[in-house]
């Protein structure tokens, strides 16, 4: 139901809350994927220097012709561990999930409230449909993956 021009309740306190925290959280994990994604395009340079740099390093080693143990292929952290990834790159990696999930999660709630604090029942009623729709395929994305 509109409540008007008070938007001094606790509602929309909670509301303020959740949007700006979505805004923060995306921007924060947004952040951290340039982070991860120039990891990722520095790697091909770090195993290059561990090449040269270190003749026990597994680039080194892959050079000469040898081939890479069952356990570092089988784990792609510790495959990209062995030729050079940024150490903090799993940590990251999971603070970019962690965030982004906390952002749609914000993003989901700041939306609900603002319905049903300006919007007709009516109408927010049909949009917390499309809502409760919207989480389900997220929920099921996010669990599949």
């Amino acid at each position: 139901m509109v409540e008007g021009d008070n938007t001094n309740t606790t509602s929309w306190a909670a509301l303020r809350f959740f949007t700006y925290s979505a805004i923060v959280l995306s921007l924060n994990g947004t952040f951290m994927g340039l982070l991860c994604i120039e990891s990722c395009v520095r790697l091909q340079c770090n195993a290059r220097l561990r090449l040269l740099a270190d003749s026990d390093s597994w680039p080194a080693r892959v050079a000469r012709g040898e081939t890479l143990p069952r356990d570092i292929l089988t784990n792609n952290v510790e495959l990209l561990r062995a030729f050079g990834i940024s150490r903090g790159f799993e940590t990251t990696e999971s603070m970019i999930s962690l965030s982004l999930l906390f952002a749609f999660i914000s993003t989901i709630t700041s939306i609900t409230l603002w319905v049903w604090l300006s919007q007709s029942q009516v109408v927010a009623s049909l949009i917390t449909v499309t809502i409760c729709a919207a989480i389900t395929m997220a929920s099921y994305a996010l669990f599949r993956y």
